[in-house]
C-alpha cells in the first residue's frame, strides 16, 4: 500500500473494508432466510426490486447537498440509520416474524439511508488525496474494492453458516459502529460551493440549479456521456444476477451457502489482481482495445458460468474476466475524475452511479419472472451471449480512444476544448 496517500484515505478505506463485510452479510443472510422461508425467487425480487430503484435514483437528489454542505456529517448520519433498519432486521430473524411487507418496508428504509451515505462518498478519493496522488489513490481504491470482494463472501458465507442469518445482521450491526468510529476521524476539506443563510424556496431553488448544472455538464461532454450509456446497457444484461445467482447455486444445484461466496470471492480476487497489474494491462490493450476484449471475456465468463455444470470452470473464466473490467474500471474513473472541476465531483460520480446501475431494478424484476419460467441456469448462459454482441457498440463513442490515451493532464483541457459548454 502506498503510505503516502495519507492517513484521511486508510482511516476511510478500512472503516468501509469491515462496513462492507457487514453489508455482504446481511444481504446473504436476508436472500438465505427468504427463500428459506418462502421458497420463492419473486418474493426475493420483490425485496430486491425497489432497494434497487431507491439507492439507483436518490443518490442525485442528495448529491447538489454533498458538494455544498460536509460529507463527514452525512457520512455520520447515515450510517447511524442505517444501524437501526439493520437492528430491525435482526429483531425479524431473532424472533423468527417472516413478514414480506415488512421486510419490504424496512429495506427501502435502508436503502434510502444508504443512498444518502453512497452520495457523500462519491468522488471521495478526490478529496482523500493531493491531485498529484490521484491516479495511484485510484488504483489503491480498486485494491481495497477487491479485498472487499474476496473476503466478504467467503467471511461472510462462513458467518451465516456458522451462526445462523440472525447473528450475521448483527455481525452487520457492529461493523456499522466500527465504519462510524473510523468515519469519525476523517478530516475532509470544506464544502466546495458556498453555503449562505436561504429562505426554504430560494434553498430549493439553489438545489435545482446545482442538479440542473451537474447532469447539463455531463450530457454536454459527450464522450463520458456516451460511454456511460454503453456501460449502462452492459451493466443491464448482467443485473438479474443478484437474484439468479443465489437461486442457481441454493436451489437448483443445491450446493451449500459457502459456495456463493466463492464465485464472489473469484470476483474480488480478480479485481485486486487487475489493480495490481494496471500499468501492463494499459500497455498491452491500449486506449478501447481494452473495452472490447473486456466486453467479450465478461460475457463468455457469464455464459459459462450458466452453461456449465461445473462451477469451477464458470469462476476461473470469471477471475479472469474481472482482471480485464478492473483495468477498464480504474483507468475509465481516473480520467474521469481528473477531467472534471472539484465542484462537480459529487453530482457526477452519482450520476455515473445512475448510469451505472440504473436498470438494476427492471432487471431484477425480470429476473423472478424469467427464473420461474426458464430456469437461472438458461437466463445466465443467455444473457452473457448476448453481453458479447454488445462489443461492436464501442466503436461509436466519440473521442473515446483519444480520452483513454490522452496523458492525464492534458484531459481537463481536451473537454474544454471538445465540449466547451460542459463544467462552466
Amino acid at each position: 500500500m502506498n503510505s503516502k496517500l495519507g492517513k484521511n484515505f486508510f482511516y476511510y478505506n478500512i472503516g468501509q473494508l469491515v462496513s462492507s463485510l457487514g453489508d455482504v452479510t446481511a444481504y446473504i443472510a436476508l436472500s438465505w432466510w427468504v427463500l428459506q422461508k418462502s421458497g420463492s425467487a419473486l418474493q426475493f425480487s420483490m425485496i430486491l426490486a425497489p432497494v434497487a430503484a431507491i439507492q439507483i435514483f436518490l443518490p442525485p437528489l442528495i448529491a447538489p447537498l454533498v458538494d455544498r454542505y460536509s460529507r463527514k456529517a452525512i457520512m455520520i448520519l447515515c450510517d447511524v440509520l442505517r444501524l437501526f433498519t439493520s437492528l430491525s432486521v435482526f429483531l425479524m430473524m431473532h424472533f423468527d416474524y417472516f413478514n414480506i411487507s415488512a421486510l419490504v418496508f424496512i429495506s427501502c428504509l435502508g436503502a434510502i439511508f444508504t443512498a444518502g451515505f453512497e452520495s457523500s462518498v462519491a468522488g471521495l478519493t478526490k478529496f482523500l488525496v493531493s491531485e498529484k496522488d490521484l491516479p495511484s489513490g485510484m488504483q489503491t481504491a480498486q485494491v481495497f474494492s477487491g479485498l472487499k470482494s474476496f473476503v466478504n463472501p467467503a467471511v461472510s458465507g462462513t458467518i451465516l453458516g456458522l451462526y445462523g442469518p440472525a447473528m450475521a445482521v448483527l455481525f452487520n450491526i457492529a461493523s456499522y459502529g466500527f465504519a462510524l468510529l473510523f468515519n469519525s476521524l476523517l478530516e475532509l476539506k470544506g464544502p466546495i460551493l458556498s453555503k449562505t443563510s436561504l429562505t426554504s424556496k430560494e434553498s430549493f431553488a439553489l438545489w435545482w440549479k446545482d442538479l440542473h448544472a451537474g447532469f447539463s455538464s455531463l450530457f454536454q461532454a459527450k464522450v463520458i456521456f456516451h460511454a456511460l450509456l454503453l456501460s449502462a446497457t452492459f451493466q443491464f444484461m448482467f443485473s438479474h444476477l443478484h437474484v439468479t445467482l443465489p437461486v442457481l447455486i441454493l436451489k437448483e444445484r443445491m450446493l451449500p451457502a459457502w459456495n456463493l461466496g466463492v464465485v464472489e470471492s473469484a470476483l474480488g480476487i480478480g479485481a485486486m489482481v487487475g489493480a495490481v497489474t494496471l500499468g501492463n494491462g494499459q500497455k498491452m490493450l491500449p486506449g478501447r482495445l481494452l473495452w472490447v476484449v473486456s466486453f467479450i471475456l465478461a460475457g463468455a465468463s457469464i455464459f459459462l458460468l450458466g452453461f456449465s455444470k461445473s462451477l469451477a470452470i464458470g469462476v476461473v473464466v470469471l477471475f479472469a474476466s474481472m482482471i480485464f473490467m478492473s483495468w477498464l474500471n480504474i483507468q475509465f474513473q481516473t480520467k474521469i475524475s481528473v477531467a472534471i472541476p472539484a465542484q462537480y465531483v459529487g453530482r457526477i460520480f452519482t450520476f455515473i452511479g445512475v448510469f451505472m446501475s440504473g436498470t438494476l431494478p427492471i432487471g431484477i424484476s425480470m429476473a423472478g419472472g424469467l427464473v420461474e419460467k426458464y430456469g437461472a441456469s438458461t437466463v445466465i448462459a443467455s444473457s452473457g451471449i448476448t453481453a458479447i454482441l454488445l462489443f461492436p457498440l464501442i466503436f461509436l463513442v466519440p473521442f473515446l480512444n483519444t480520452f483513454l490515451t490522452k496523458p492525464n493532464e492534458e484531459l481537463a483541457g481536451f473537454i474544454a476544448e471538445k465540449y466547451p459548454q460542459a463544467f462552466k
